[in-house]
């Protein structure tokens, strides 16, 4: 009896390890599926920002000064791409995946080897590369909230963004 359970173990093993990992994704360009979530398609505009202590944040300090707390203009596109200007000479592209199983977005972030700070997010393990020779950081948001008008998310440093649809 104990033989059986060990030998159904090791098949659940196998099992679990042979279904697709995110390590397996690295394989491939981000890969983007046909049934993109119609809701997010078009351009937000930033409303607020909130700490995990329900204060609204006006100014954010890294390690280069203070930050507004304004949000960049995100724009997602039914190609499966997207856009987040901050100023007119500093925007972020890549592409997005949305699970509505976890109801979680994904954004691959598209990094340029070729400037210090995509050097340093790839010296330091935050980019990988894919087969295609682009690097991407990968962003987890957990969706809040999507309706037609707003969408509300939780970032990767655990701050609610509301924002609203401009078109």
């Amino acid at each position: 009896m104990k033989a059986i359970k060990l030998l159904l173990l090791c098949i659940g093993i196998l099992i679990l390890f042979s279904c697709k990992t995110d390590k397996m994704i690295l394989k491939h360009e981000p890969f983007i599926i046909n049934e993109l979530n119609s809701d997010f398609i078009g351009t937000w505009l930033f409303v607020k920002r909130i700490d995990e202590n329900g204060n609204k944040l006006d100014t954010i300090w890294h390690s280069q000064g203070y930050e507004i707390a304004d949000g960049p203009v995100t724009t997602f596109y039914k190609d499966g791409t997207y856009s987040m200007q901050f100023t007119p000479k500093n925007t972020d592209k890549g592409k997005w995946y949305y699970n509505p199983d976890s109801k979680s977005m994904t954004l691959f972030l598209l990094i340029d080897p070729n400037t210090w700070v995509g050097k340093e997010v790839i010296k330091f393990g935050l980019a990988k590369k894919y087969d295609n020779g682009n690097y991407y950081e990968e962003l987890q948001y957990k969706i809040k909230k999507i309706t037609n008008d707003t969408l509300q998310y939780i970032d990767y440093s655990n701050r609610d963004m509301t924002y609203k649809k401009i078109k």
